[in-house]
């Protein structure tokens, strides 16, 4: 059975009108990505949190990321007043590319998703 939400006369008439736009809506760092999921995740995989050493890494075959995530870091952060040339942006999402590459090294492929999540 499903849920039904109900709305008042005004929050109709406000969705319904075509000059109405709705509210901004903005996300708080610690409001991203999928709720709970880390804790989800660290529950049923203890040994996501264990540092790995230089000689205890795994082979894998493939490494897929996300990056959006990578390329806000790099480029700005959380600090609007961080200002930065087109070519250190790029410098920086490079350098950290390498040092992933370097630690992760996939044996068979790298997938950069930029606009959306990395497939599952």
């Amino acid at each position: 059975m499903h849920a039904r939400c109900s709305r008042t006369e005004g929050q109709r008439r406000r969705l319904s009108s075509p000059t109405s736009k709705p509210p901004p809506r903005t996300l708080r760092p610690s409001h991203a990505g999928i709720p709970k999921f880390y804790r989800w995740l660290s529950e049923r995989f203890p040994l996501v949190n264990e540092p790995v050493g230089a000689a205890a890494v795994p082979v894998f075959d493939a490494l897929y990321l996300d990056m959006n995530g990578i390329i806000h870091n790099c480029t700005h952060g959380n600090d609007p007043s961080t200002k930065l040339t087109e070519t250190e942006m790029v410098l920086r999402i490079f350098n950290y590319l390498d040092k992933l590459v370097q630690i992760v090294k996939p044996q068979q492929l790298l997938f950069m998703a930029i606009d959306g999540a990395p497939p599952a």
